[in-house]
């Protein structure tokens, strides 16, 4: 895992920390189709970085991170983040400096908008989201790996997706993807 990728864990989980009791919580998940040992704050780890990544593409039109996001029953999961890391102290620190004023703003923005969501809630949003529902319905999940572009389309046409992009605080005129 890159640098970059690492940061970005780090912020996720240092923002949960600071601003969300349940995101942070090693508590384990106990939904059905999630493994036993999936902690709340691992689980969100997958969520958040897979809605920035979602966030930075429908307002750039372009990827920010090199993870890979694979389609599964509770949605998508970032297939590099192993369980190895639901500890994550141990990786480098959330370096800012790594990321654009661009990307900080959309990391911020999506970070604030999740860290109100219920696990719940922010499955829902990933169910109806058009990128885990194409490569969910249409492939094999446990290999399918969700392609923004390939579905670029599918978001362009997509009311949920301009609804998604005000939700996290931007103009869905600023979309590259939705114009």
């Amino acid at each position: 895992m890159k640098n970059k990728e690492k940061a970005i864990i780090n912020i996720i989980s240092d923002y949960f920390r600071k601003h969300s009791k349940e995101f942070s919580s090693n508590e384990k998940m106990g939904l059905i189709g999630v493994q036993k040992d999936v902690t709340k704050h691992y689980f969100m780890l997958h969520k958040a970085a897979y809605f920035i990544e979602l966030s930075h593409f429908l307002i750039t039109g372009e990827k920010m991170l090199s993870l890979e996001f694979k389609s599964f029953d509770n949605g998508s999961y970032a297939s590099s983040i192993n369980s190895n890391q639901q500890n994550i102290d141990s990786l480098v620190s959330g370096d800012m400096s790594l990321f654009t004023e661009k990307e900080l703003d959309v990391i911020n923005k999506t970070l604030k908008y999740l860290v109100q969501l219920s696990i719940e809630e922010v499955i829902e949003l990933n169910h109806i989201d058009a990128g885990w529902r194409y490569f969910y319905q249409n492939d094999d999940f446990d290999s399918s790996v969700i392609n923004f572009e390939k579905v670029r389309e599918h978001y362009k046409n997509s009311p949920l997706a301009s609804n998604y992009i005000s939700l996290i605080g931007f103009d869905p005129k600023e979309s590259a993807v939705l114009r």
